[in-house]
This record gives C-alpha cells, structure tokens and sequence, in this order.
C-alpha cells in the first residue's frame, strides 16, 4: 500500500507468499512503513538490525519463518510498535530488556516457539497497555517477574514450557483481567490462594499441569464461571477434589491425575 504524493509504502502485506533467502536490510529504508507482515514464509537468516529504523511502524509479524540468530534489541527504537509477532521461528538469546524500557504502546508481544534463554525481564512490567504476552515454547529460567503484576489490561499470559522456577508471584492474582493463564510445564511450586475464585472473575483457561504445585484445591475454583478448562495434572495437589467444581457449567476440560487427590460422596 501506497500513499501522498511521493508514493511512500506505508504497509507491507506479504503472508504465505512462498519467500525464501534472508530479509535484505534495505526494509529498513521504508522509513514510512506503519505495517510489516511477512510471516509463513521461507524466510531465514538473522533479522535485520535496520528494522530499527522503521521509526513509526505500529505492526510486526514475522512469525512462522526460519529466522535464527540473537533477538535484536535495536527493535526497542521501533517506540510505536503496538504489535509484535516474531514466534515460531528459531531466535536465541535473552529477551532485551529494551522491549519493556522503550516499547511502551505495545498490546501484544509474542515469542513463542523459539529458542530463548535468560530470564523473563522484569521491564516488561512497564508495557502499561499490554493484553499478549505469549512466550511458551523457549527456555526461559529463572522466576516469574513480580512485574507482571500490574499489567492492568493483561488479559492473555502463556509462560508454558520453558524452565521457569519458584512460586508465582503473588501479584498475578491482582489480574482480574486475566481470561487465560498459562505456565504449565515449568518447575513453579507453591500452591493455589484459597481465594482464587474471587481474583478471575473472567476466567476461561487456567492451565498448570506438570509443575510442581502442592496444597489442596481451593473450593472457591468453583467461583469460576466462566472457565472452560482447568488443567492441573501432574502436579503433588493432595486432599479432596471439591464437590462443587460440579457447579462451572461452562467447564469443558478438567485435568487432575498425576495428583495425591481424593474423591468422596461426603467431601469431594
């Protein structure tokens, strides 16, 4: 797409179009471009640190390509991004910090299916607009940033299958926007708030399998209408199922074994 006089592109629209080889770093010369999508392609080698030019660029996907090298932080300078996709491609190294001291109109940040490592930076906590955030499948260590707690409009959070260890901070459960939570496959340990039920009013998936949780499960899960899946197989939760999980009509999916649980007439 094209606009104005000089015929400066403005967006870049190119999805499932069969490219191949590297990205040239002559895109960063579109300094105009508000729009790049260049994602299920064959595309592969680093990606480009000339990106950083494209200085009012608002949309980033360059997912479900091949690109490999370090994640470059210079994208931070790209300060109108409100969207970034770069998963399922084979990008290393840590997350830059960068992201969450400069990106801060970003709704969306998704790097899943990757291959990075460190830590979670706790900056991310600063994306004040933030809605996505969507890194499962990398390896990622260390805890979860207690950050993370006042991302208000927070409504989507997938940490799953990476490395990350520790309790979740208390401060996730100060998300009452928070519709799907996501960190299984990890080695977080601790256990559910008795109060859980009254923390998610919107609530739709909680999925915790394959840590390492203990305690029982609180009876306010009930409390959760909307959920539709509740995964917290392989875990070492202990006590009664409650009775009343029987109450959240929308429930589709329930996960419980690889537990220490019981069920009975009179108590779960």
């Amino acid at each position: 797409m094209c606009r104005g006089t000089h015929r400066r592109v403005v967006a870049l629209n190119l999805p499932s179009h069969g490219l191949t080889g590297v990205l040239s770093p002559c895109i960063g010369n579109l300094t105009s471009l508000r729009t790049l999508n260049l994602s299920s392609n064959g595309l592969s080698g680093n990606i480009p640190a000339s990106l950083g030019r494209l200085g009012r660029i608002r949309s980033l996907d360059l997912s479900h390509n091949t690109f490999f090298g370090m994640l470059p932080a210079n994208l931070s300078s790209c300060t109108r991004l409100v969207a970034m996709d770069l998963g399922f491609n084979q990008l290393s190294g840590h997350v830059p910090s960068e992201f969450g001291n400069k990106l801060l109109s970003l709704r969306k940040l998704t790097l899943r299916n990757n291959s990075l490592t460190g830590s979670i930076p706790s900056s991310l906590g600063n994306l004040s607009s933030l809605g996505i955030l969507n890194l499962p499948f990398n390896q990622l260590e260390g805890m979860i940033p207690d950050s993370l707690g006042v991302l208000k409009d927070l409504w989507f959070l997938d940490l799953g299958f990476n490395k990350l260890v520790g309790e979740p901070p208390v401060s996730l459960y100060n998300l009452t926007s928070l519709e799907v939570l996501q960190i299984q496959s990890n080695m977080l340990n601790g256990s559910i708030p008795s109060d859980v039920g009254s923390k998610f009013p919107n609530m739709v998936d909680l999925v915790l399998y394959v840590n390492q949780f203990t305690g029982p499960i609180p009876i306010s899960v009930s409390n959760l209408t909307s959920l539709q899946r509740l995964d917290l197989d392989g875990n070492s939760f202990s006590g009664f199922v409650p009775r009343t999980l029987g109450r959240l009509q929308a429930l589709q999916h329930l996960g419980l074994t690889g537990n220490m649980l019981e069920a009975g007439d009179r108590e779960g």
